[in-house]
Protein backbone atom coordinates (compact mmCIF):
# COMPACT_ATOMS: atom_id res chain seq x y z
CA UNK A 1 0.00 0.00 0.00
CA UNK A 2 1.45 3.52 -0.83
CA UNK A 3 1.58 5.92 1.47
CA UNK A 4 -0.26 9.59 0.30
CA UNK A 5 2.23 12.18 -0.44
CA UNK A 6 1.90 15.70 -1.35
CA UNK A 7 3.72 17.53 -4.53
CA UNK A 8 6.15 19.60 -1.79
CA UNK A 9 7.08 16.05 -0.06
CA UNK A 10 7.90 14.63 -3.34
CA UNK A 11 9.70 18.02 -4.74
CA UNK A 12 11.96 18.09 -1.28
CA UNK A 13 13.18 14.70 -1.75
CA UNK A 14 13.88 15.40 -5.26
CA UNK A 15 15.87 18.72 -4.24
CA UNK A 16 17.27 17.03 -1.20
CA UNK A 17 19.15 14.33 -3.56
CA UNK A 18 20.83 16.95 -5.75
CA UNK A 19 18.08 16.04 -9.13
CA UNK A 20 17.32 18.49 -10.98
CA UNK A 21 13.46 19.69 -9.79
CA UNK A 22 11.32 18.50 -13.28
CA UNK A 23 8.46 16.67 -13.85
CA UNK A 24 10.81 13.43 -15.09
CA UNK A 25 12.70 13.21 -11.59
CA UNK A 26 9.71 14.23 -9.25
CA UNK A 27 7.56 11.29 -10.85
CA UNK A 28 10.42 8.82 -10.38
CA UNK A 29 11.05 10.31 -6.83
CA UNK A 30 7.31 9.08 -6.15
CA UNK A 31 7.76 5.79 -7.36
CA UNK A 32 10.96 5.01 -5.27
CA UNK A 33 9.16 6.34 -2.25
CA UNK A 34 6.89 3.73 -2.92
CA UNK A 35 9.19 1.06 -3.74
CA UNK A 36 10.88 2.27 -0.28
CA UNK A 37 7.97 2.22 1.97
CA UNK A 38 6.24 -1.49 0.38
CA UNK A 39 9.88 -3.65 0.93
CA UNK A 40 11.13 -3.90 -2.34
CA UNK A 41 14.66 -2.30 -1.95
CA UNK A 42 17.11 -4.52 -0.46
CA UNK A 43 20.95 -3.76 0.84
CA UNK A 44 23.16 -6.34 -0.81
CA UNK A 45 26.45 -4.69 0.01
CA UNK A 46 29.49 -2.66 -0.59
CA UNK A 47 26.56 -0.05 -2.19
CA UNK A 48 24.53 -2.40 -4.06
CA UNK A 49 20.90 -2.98 -3.76
CA UNK A 50 18.32 -5.37 -5.35
CA UNK A 51 15.32 -3.75 -5.91
CA UNK A 52 12.17 -5.49 -7.18
CA UNK A 53 9.32 -4.70 -9.62
CA UNK A 54 6.70 -2.63 -8.33
CA UNK A 55 4.32 -5.66 -10.01
CA UNK A 56 6.16 -8.91 -11.05
CA UNK A 57 8.92 -10.79 -10.17
CA UNK A 58 11.52 -8.61 -11.74
CA UNK A 59 14.65 -7.92 -9.66
CA UNK A 60 16.89 -5.02 -10.88
CA UNK A 61 20.62 -4.15 -9.73
CA UNK A 62 22.02 -0.88 -8.70
CA UNK A 63 25.16 0.12 -7.64
CA UNK A 64 25.73 3.74 -6.13
CA UNK A 65 29.39 3.40 -7.00
CA UNK A 66 31.04 5.25 -4.11
CA UNK A 67 30.60 8.89 -5.48
CA UNK A 68 30.79 7.90 -8.41
CA UNK A 69 27.51 7.69 -11.23
CA UNK A 70 25.07 5.07 -9.95
CA UNK A 71 24.12 2.77 -12.35
CA UNK A 72 21.02 0.43 -13.02
CA UNK A 73 20.03 -2.73 -15.51
CA UNK A 74 16.68 -1.99 -15.94
CA UNK A 75 15.25 -0.47 -19.31
CA UNK A 76 14.79 2.90 -18.09
CA UNK A 77 18.31 3.52 -17.24
CA UNK A 78 19.88 1.76 -20.70
CA UNK A 79 17.51 4.16 -22.57
CA UNK A 80 18.81 7.09 -20.86
CA UNK A 81 22.23 6.11 -19.38
CA UNK A 82 23.55 8.37 -16.40
CA UNK A 83 19.87 9.23 -15.59
CA UNK A 84 18.41 8.33 -12.35
CA UNK A 85 15.86 5.41 -12.75
CA UNK A 86 13.20 4.99 -10.26
CA UNK A 87 15.28 2.49 -9.35
CA UNK A 88 18.58 4.24 -8.26
CA UNK A 89 16.06 6.88 -6.58
CA UNK A 90 14.69 4.13 -4.27
CA UNK A 91 18.64 2.83 -3.08
CA UNK A 92 19.90 6.42 -2.43
CA UNK A 93 16.72 7.16 -0.05
CA UNK A 94 17.38 3.34 1.36
CA UNK A 95 21.28 4.25 2.15
CA UNK A 96 19.75 8.01 3.88
CA UNK A 97 17.60 5.76 6.23
CA UNK A 98 20.00 3.44 7.22
CA UNK A 99 21.34 5.85 9.37
CA UNK A 100 18.13 7.36 10.25
CA UNK A 101 14.66 6.45 11.24
CA UNK A 102 13.52 2.93 11.86
CA UNK A 103 11.20 1.25 9.37
CA UNK A 104 8.62 -1.36 9.28
CA UNK A 105 9.60 -3.24 6.26
CA UNK A 106 7.54 -6.29 6.48
CA UNK A 107 4.45 -7.95 8.00
CA UNK A 108 3.52 -11.49 7.95
CA UNK A 109 1.05 -13.63 10.03
CA UNK A 110 1.99 -17.01 11.88
CA UNK A 111 0.29 -19.99 10.54
CA UNK A 112 -1.66 -22.52 12.70
CA UNK A 113 -0.30 -23.88 15.96
CA UNK A 114 2.43 -20.90 16.29
CA UNK A 115 2.71 -19.47 19.31
CA UNK A 116 2.92 -15.59 17.72
CA UNK A 117 -0.33 -14.47 15.98
CA UNK A 118 1.45 -11.47 13.81
CA UNK A 119 5.14 -10.21 13.21
CA UNK A 120 6.76 -6.88 12.36
CA UNK A 121 9.87 -7.09 10.85
CA UNK A 122 11.62 -3.49 11.33
CA UNK A 123 15.00 -1.97 10.00
CA UNK A 124 17.06 0.63 11.43
CA UNK A 125 20.69 0.81 9.24
CA UNK A 126 21.99 -2.62 9.05
CA UNK A 127 20.09 -4.14 12.10
CA UNK A 128 16.98 -5.77 11.90
CA UNK A 129 14.68 -6.23 15.02
CA UNK A 130 11.03 -8.26 15.51
CA UNK A 131 8.29 -7.50 17.38
CA UNK A 132 5.51 -10.40 17.71
CA UNK A 133 2.27 -10.20 18.48
CA UNK A 134 1.52 -13.41 20.58
CA UNK A 135 -1.39 -15.69 20.54
CA UNK A 136 -2.57 -13.98 24.15
CA UNK A 137 -1.79 -10.21 22.78
CA UNK A 138 1.28 -9.39 24.19
CA UNK A 139 4.30 -7.74 22.09
CA UNK A 140 7.24 -9.71 21.99
CA UNK A 141 10.56 -7.33 20.78
CA UNK A 142 13.91 -9.48 20.80
CA UNK A 143 15.69 -5.74 20.61
CA UNK A 144 16.60 -7.14 24.21
CA UNK A 145 13.64 -5.23 25.67
CA UNK A 146 11.18 -8.54 25.58
CA UNK A 147 8.30 -7.37 26.90
CA UNK A 148 9.15 -4.30 27.89
CA UNK A 149 7.92 -0.95 26.55
CA UNK A 150 10.82 0.24 23.61
CA UNK A 151 10.76 2.14 20.48
CA UNK A 152 10.21 -0.71 18.16
CA UNK A 153 6.87 -1.60 20.33
CA UNK A 154 6.01 1.97 19.88
CA UNK A 155 6.17 2.32 16.02
CA UNK A 156 4.11 -1.11 15.64
CA UNK A 157 1.37 0.18 18.04
CA UNK A 158 1.52 3.68 16.05
CA UNK A 159 0.58 1.68 12.52
CA UNK A 160 -1.87 -0.54 13.69
CA UNK A 161 -4.01 2.27 15.28
CA UNK A 162 -3.19 3.98 11.73
CA UNK A 163 -1.46 7.10 12.91
CA UNK A 164 1.14 6.80 10.71
CA UNK A 165 -1.61 5.32 7.81
CA UNK A 166 0.67 2.82 6.52
CA UNK A 167 0.67 -0.94 6.78
CA UNK A 168 2.87 -2.87 4.23
CA UNK A 169 1.73 -6.32 3.16
CA UNK A 170 3.82 -8.37 1.58
CA UNK A 171 2.37 -11.64 2.53
CA UNK A 172 -1.17 -11.66 2.06
CA UNK A 173 -3.09 -13.11 4.06
CA UNK A 174 -6.87 -12.66 5.02
CA UNK A 175 -6.12 -11.92 8.06
CA UNK A 176 -3.59 -8.57 7.23
CA UNK A 177 -6.23 -7.58 4.56
CA UNK A 178 -9.04 -7.21 6.67
CA UNK A 179 -6.21 -5.08 8.72
CA UNK A 180 -5.43 -3.34 5.24
CA UNK A 181 -9.02 -2.86 5.30
CA UNK A 182 -9.68 -1.10 8.13
CA UNK A 183 -6.67 1.24 7.87
CA UNK A 184 -7.55 2.36 3.95
CA UNK A 185 -11.43 2.89 5.33
CA UNK A 186 -10.29 5.71 7.91
CA UNK A 187 -8.24 7.70 5.05
CA UNK A 188 -10.08 10.39 3.50
CA UNK A 189 -12.32 9.91 1.10
CA UNK A 190 -11.80 11.47 -3.03
CA UNK A 191 -13.98 14.59 -4.28
CA UNK A 192 -14.37 12.62 -6.90
CA UNK A 193 -15.26 9.07 -6.00
CA UNK A 194 -19.41 10.04 -6.86
CA UNK A 195 -22.08 10.55 -4.95
CA UNK A 196 -23.58 7.64 -5.00
CA UNK A 197 -22.84 6.59 -7.97
CA UNK A 198 -23.56 2.77 -8.61
CA UNK A 199 -20.58 2.39 -10.60
CA UNK A 200 -17.66 3.98 -7.99
CA UNK A 201 -15.40 2.31 -5.90
CA UNK A 202 -16.66 -0.10 -3.16
CA UNK A 203 -13.43 1.51 -1.10
CA UNK A 204 -12.09 4.99 -0.80
CA UNK A 205 -9.63 5.84 -3.66
CA UNK A 206 -6.32 6.16 -1.62
CA UNK A 207 -5.19 8.81 -3.61
CA UNK A 208 -4.32 12.90 -2.99
CA UNK A 209 -6.48 14.98 -5.05
CA UNK A 210 -4.44 18.07 -4.29
CA UNK A 211 -1.30 15.66 -5.88
CA UNK A 212 -0.94 16.98 -9.76
CA UNK A 213 0.83 13.50 -10.48
CA UNK A 214 -2.42 11.55 -9.08
CA UNK A 215 -4.81 13.82 -11.02
CA UNK A 216 -4.34 11.91 -14.00
CA UNK A 217 -5.73 8.22 -12.51
CA UNK A 218 -8.71 10.03 -11.08
CA UNK A 219 -9.71 11.53 -14.66
CA UNK A 220 -8.93 8.15 -15.92
CA UNK A 221 -11.26 6.56 -13.13
CA UNK A 222 -14.18 8.71 -13.82
CA UNK A 223 -13.95 7.66 -17.26
CA UNK A 224 -13.67 4.05 -16.65
CA UNK A 225 -16.69 4.41 -14.47
CA UNK A 226 -18.40 5.99 -17.00
CA UNK A 227 -18.56 9.31 -14.91
CA UNK A 228 -16.85 11.13 -18.08
CA UNK A 229 -17.23 11.00 -21.48
CA UNK A 230 -13.68 9.97 -22.69
CA UNK A 231 -11.98 13.37 -23.34
CA UNK A 232 -8.70 12.32 -24.69
CA UNK A 233 -6.30 15.23 -22.45
CA UNK A 234 -6.49 17.17 -19.52
CA UNK A 235 -3.72 20.01 -18.10
CA UNK A 236 -1.65 19.00 -14.84
CA UNK A 237 -0.72 21.92 -12.29
CA UNK A 238 2.78 21.73 -13.62
CA UNK A 239 1.42 22.87 -16.89
CA UNK A 240 2.15 19.01 -18.76
CA UNK A 241 -0.35 17.41 -21.16
CA UNK A 242 -1.15 13.86 -20.90
CA UNK A 243 -2.78 11.27 -22.63
CA UNK A 244 -5.63 9.97 -20.30
CA UNK A 245 -7.35 6.07 -20.67
CA UNK A 246 -9.57 6.61 -23.35
CA UNK A 247 -6.66 8.31 -25.47
CA UNK A 248 -4.33 5.27 -24.73
CA UNK A 249 -6.57 2.38 -25.88
CA UNK A 250 -7.52 4.10 -28.57
CA UNK A 251 -4.35 3.79 -29.90
CA UNK A 252 -4.05 0.26 -28.84
CA UNK A 253 -6.83 -0.94 -31.30
CA UNK A 254 -4.89 0.72 -33.78
CA UNK A 255 -1.74 -1.07 -32.97
CA UNK A 256 -3.42 -4.36 -32.50
CA UNK A 257 -2.65 -4.94 -28.74
CA UNK A 258 -4.03 -7.31 -27.00
CA UNK A 259 -4.23 -7.80 -23.58
CA UNK A 260 -4.44 -10.55 -20.61
CA UNK A 261 -5.53 -9.97 -17.11
CA UNK A 262 -5.36 -12.11 -13.94
CA UNK A 263 -5.60 -11.56 -10.48
CA UNK A 264 -2.62 -12.15 -7.75
CA UNK A 265 -4.50 -13.05 -4.85
CA UNK A 266 -1.36 -13.05 -2.15
CA UNK A 267 -0.79 -8.98 -3.11
CA UNK A 268 -4.36 -7.81 -4.12
CA UNK A 269 -3.45 -6.44 -7.28
CA UNK A 270 -4.48 -7.06 -10.67
CA UNK A 271 -1.68 -8.17 -13.20
CA UNK A 272 -1.97 -7.41 -17.26
CA UNK A 273 -0.18 -8.50 -19.72
CA UNK A 274 0.15 -6.16 -23.21
CA UNK A 275 1.11 -7.70 -26.25
CA UNK A 276 1.83 -6.36 -29.61
CA UNK A 277 2.58 -8.06 -32.76
CA UNK A 278 1.63 -11.87 -31.52
CA UNK A 279 4.05 -13.09 -29.55
CA UNK A 280 6.80 -10.02 -29.55
CA UNK A 281 7.32 -7.11 -27.47
CA UNK A 282 5.22 -8.18 -24.46
CA UNK A 283 5.00 -5.72 -21.30
CA UNK A 284 3.44 -6.54 -17.57
CA UNK A 285 2.03 -4.56 -15.20
CA UNK A 286 -0.23 -4.27 -12.52
CA UNK A 287 -2.58 -2.02 -10.25
CA UNK A 288 -3.55 -2.85 -6.62
CA UNK A 289 -7.18 -2.98 -6.05
CA UNK A 290 -7.77 -0.08 -3.85
CA UNK A 291 -11.60 -0.20 -5.38
CA UNK A 292 -13.58 -1.21 -8.08
CA UNK A 293 -11.83 -4.44 -9.60
CA UNK A 294 -12.86 -3.80 -13.26
CA UNK A 295 -11.53 -0.05 -12.63
CA UNK A 296 -7.95 -2.03 -11.75
CA UNK A 297 -8.40 -4.08 -14.14
CA UNK A 298 -8.40 -1.58 -17.02
CA UNK A 299 -5.79 0.67 -15.37
CA UNK A 300 -3.68 -2.09 -15.50
CA UNK A 301 -3.83 -2.21 -19.32
CA UNK A 302 -3.19 0.88 -19.82
CA UNK A 303 -0.02 0.82 -18.23
CA UNK A 304 0.82 -2.09 -19.89
CA UNK A 305 -0.20 -0.34 -23.20
CA UNK A 306 1.42 2.77 -22.70
CA UNK A 307 4.96 0.55 -22.79
CA UNK A 308 4.26 -0.85 -25.62
CA UNK A 309 3.08 2.12 -28.10
CA UNK A 310 5.62 3.82 -30.09
CA UNK A 311 7.08 6.92 -28.50
CA UNK A 312 6.20 9.07 -31.38
CA UNK A 313 2.69 9.10 -31.61
CA UNK A 314 1.99 9.03 -28.25
CA UNK A 315 4.13 12.16 -28.13
CA UNK A 316 1.87 13.25 -31.72
CA UNK A 317 -1.46 12.60 -29.14
CA UNK A 318 -0.10 14.59 -26.43
CA UNK A 319 0.83 17.87 -28.63
CA UNK A 320 -2.73 17.52 -30.53
CA UNK A 321 -4.28 17.30 -26.55
CA UNK A 322 -2.16 20.72 -25.90
CA UNK A 323 -2.91 22.33 -29.08
CA UNK A 324 -6.86 21.77 -28.18
CA UNK A 325 -6.87 22.29 -24.87
CA UNK A 326 -5.03 25.93 -25.48
CA UNK A 327 -7.26 26.70 -28.04
CA UNK A 328 -9.42 29.82 -28.18
CA UNK A 329 -11.48 30.16 -31.49
CA UNK A 330 -11.83 33.67 -30.87
CA UNK A 331 -8.54 33.95 -32.14
CA UNK A 332 -8.72 31.97 -34.80
CA UNK A 333 -12.09 33.56 -36.32
CA UNK A 334 -10.10 37.25 -36.15
CA UNK A 335 -7.06 35.30 -37.99
CA UNK A 336 -9.94 34.13 -40.90
CA UNK A 337 -11.65 38.32 -40.81
CA UNK A 338 -7.98 39.22 -41.32
CA UNK A 339 -7.41 37.33 -44.16
CA UNK A 340 -10.39 37.30 -45.83
CA UNK A 341 -11.58 41.38 -45.03
CA UNK A 342 -14.17 40.97 -43.09
CA UNK A 343 -16.89 38.96 -40.86
CA UNK A 344 -19.71 38.41 -43.10
CA UNK A 345 -16.97 37.06 -45.78
CA UNK A 346 -16.17 34.28 -42.92
CA UNK A 347 -19.93 33.59 -42.53
CA UNK A 348 -20.57 33.17 -45.60
CA UNK A 349 -17.57 30.53 -45.94
CA UNK A 350 -18.19 28.61 -43.00
CA UNK A 351 -21.89 28.34 -44.53
CA UNK A 352 -20.68 27.17 -47.50
CA UNK A 353 -18.69 24.35 -45.85
CA UNK A 354 -21.61 23.21 -43.93
CA UNK A 355 -23.67 23.21 -47.33
CA UNK A 356 -20.98 20.63 -48.46
CA UNK A 357 -20.85 18.79 -45.28
CA UNK A 358 -17.49 19.32 -44.52
CA UNK A 359 -18.22 20.78 -40.86
CA UNK A 360 -21.38 20.78 -39.38
CA UNK A 361 -24.10 22.98 -38.51
CA UNK A 362 -23.28 24.67 -34.99
CA UNK A 363 -22.18 28.36 -33.78
CA UNK A 364 -18.75 29.29 -34.40
CA UNK A 365 -17.77 29.41 -30.69
CA UNK A 366 -18.86 25.31 -30.52
CA UNK A 367 -15.95 24.39 -33.67
CA UNK A 368 -13.53 22.76 -32.48
CA UNK A 369 -9.64 23.05 -33.46
CA UNK A 370 -9.48 20.35 -36.26
CA UNK A 371 -13.19 22.11 -38.04
CA UNK A 372 -11.10 25.59 -37.35
CA UNK A 373 -8.39 24.69 -39.07
CA UNK A 374 -10.66 23.67 -42.15
CA UNK A 375 -12.58 27.24 -42.28
CA UNK A 376 -8.98 28.96 -41.95
CA UNK A 377 -7.83 26.94 -45.23
CA UNK A 378 -10.93 27.72 -47.01
CA UNK A 379 -10.32 31.34 -45.87
CA UNK A 380 -7.03 31.30 -47.22
CA UNK A 381 -8.02 29.77 -50.26
CA UNK A 382 -10.35 32.80 -51.05
CA UNK A 383 -7.76 34.90 -49.79
CA UNK A 384 -5.57 33.75 -52.49
CA UNK A 385 -8.15 33.67 -55.22
CA UNK A 386 -8.79 37.18 -54.95
CA UNK A 387 -5.46 38.11 -55.21
CA UNK A 388 -5.05 36.05 -58.37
Amino acid sequence: MSTLRSQDEIRNTVVSLGLPEHPYFMRRAARAMDLLDTGKVNFVGDEIFRVHSQFDDQIYHVELNHGLPPRCDCADYQKNPGVSCKHIISSLLYARRQAQAITIIKTTDGNEGDYWRRCWLIAQGNRRTLVYEERNGRLFCNCGAYYQDCKHKQLVIKTVTNELKIIVNECGSNEVKALQDQLNSQLPKSENSGNGDAKSPSQPMQLDINDPFQEAEFYDIEQIEGRRDGELAWKLSNGEYVISYKGIMTLSEKHHIEFETAIHSDTHTVIAKGRRNGNYSERVSGKPINGNEITAMELAKRNAARQLLPYAELKAVEKKAQLESEFDWQTAYTKCIELVGGKAQVDIIIYDLVKDEKIRQDHPSNYDRTEWLIIHDACKQDASNDNN
